[in-house]
């Protein structure tokens, strides 16, 4: 999981602004902190602490011009507004749980449902409309932003008190490393995971359809009409669902296919190639730019979202305008007969790591 390595170095590596003040909800009247975490080559990550948010990963093409490679907002209350998750850190549950319904230890939890009759990524006011408390941190190779967030016992109908700790770590060989860890006082579920949409070219207002994907995986999960998981793993072979080899989207989002067509595009989970040592899940290169971005995690996959409903709230993005690359574990697990790789218990500490390299 690491990038090509770096011998220059530099000293300024963090940079702090006041973003703005809170308008909406629970956490109205609060001030926003934007941090810059700057690497020697010149890429810049910024980070607001309302929903641990990335507003802006700035890096070099391969002629040398730098621009934005994920979509954002220029002000706050549109990060307020947003239907679309842009940037955020998902909690405490990523992806739709049916009917927001489970059970844990044979006790029945009912969960706030936003997504129709569904609980979608943490509910009305998930992780990614909270207030987060940051610390930075820096060495000679790298700087760190640890934002942390207290979710109360009931929270969105989640049971016991969550302490959630998120890291970002820019480093000189060009890579964001994401660090999660968690702990609670009863037993409850976890699964964690960064929504940010990468459009590799910098281009505002287009697509990603040229953009070149490549996921190490040999099964996925269909969904049903609703947009649940059917849990029932299907293989990638001779389908549109096969990105073993690096694949434009453009060749293969129009396919007639019924998952896509229940999709409206890439909204499915990929199981991760289990013979990869390294965890690399995925890579994405956009040609003309040549910026290309490797994804590694130690998540069994990732939730591939080609950016369908873009645009779909009348606002400045288009449709397959980003794509998010989500590591995480396989919402459906909060219903089998087997969830315990997403039950955090008392006793039990929660970690995961997702590293996302950058070069062109």
């Amino acid at each position: 999981m690491n990038c090509s390595p770096m011998s220059k170095q530099t000293t300024e590596r963090i940079a702090l602004i006041n973003y703005g003040q809170l308008t909406q909800g629970q956490v109205q009247g609060s001030e926003i902190n934007q941090w810059t975490l700057v690497n020697q080559q010149g890429t810049r990550v910024a980070i607001i602490n309302y929903g641990a948010i990335i507003t802006n990963i700035a890096m070099a093409d391969r002629q040398g011009k730098f621009a934005n490679i994920v979509l954002g907002y220029d002000d706050l209350l549109s990060y307020e507004l947003d239907p679309y998750y842009l940037g955020c850190v998902i909690g405490r549950y990523a992806n739709r749980i049916k009917h927001g319904k489970f059970m844990l230890d044979s006790q029945h939890f009912e969960l706030a449902c936003n997504n129709q009759q569904h609980h979608l990524h943490g509910g009305v006011e998930g992780f990614n409309k909270r207030l987060w408390q940051g610390k930075t941190s820096q060495n000679q190779t790298s700087s760190t932003l640890t934002l942390t967030l207290v979710s109360q016992a009931g929270d969105q109908g989640y049971p016991g008190q969550l302490t959630v700790s998120v890291s970002y770590t820019l480093d000189d060989n060009n890579s964001l490393t994401i660090e999660y860890e968690a702990i609670c006082d009863q037993p409850t579920v976890i699964n964690l995971t960064q929504h940010s949409y990468f459009n590799l070219s910098g281009l505002k207002n287009s697509n990603v359809l040229d953009h070149q994907v490549q996921i190490f995986s040999d099964d996925y999960l269909p969904m049903a009409a609703d947009s649940i998981a059917t849990g029932t793993n299907q293989s990638v072979d001779n389908s549109p669902f096969n990105f073993k080899r690096p694949t434009a989207l453009a060749s293969v989002i129009g396919t007639k296919n019924q998952q896509l067509t229940l999709g409206h595009g890439y909204d499915h989970y990929f199981y991760g190639a289990n013979h990869r040592e390294d965890l690399i899940l995925a890579t994405v290169t956009d040609p003309v730019s040549g910026r290309y971005l490797t994804v590694a995690s130690d998540q069994p996959g990732l939730q591939f979202y080609s950016g369908n409903y873009l645009g779909s709230a009348d606002d400045n993005f288009v449709q397959y305008g980003g794509l998010c690359l989500e590591t995480q574990q396989p919402a459906h697990l909060i219903n089998t007969a087997d969830p315990s790789a997403i039950i955090l218990r008392p006793n039990q500490q929660y970690r995961s790591q997702t590293q996302w390299c950058f070069g062109c």
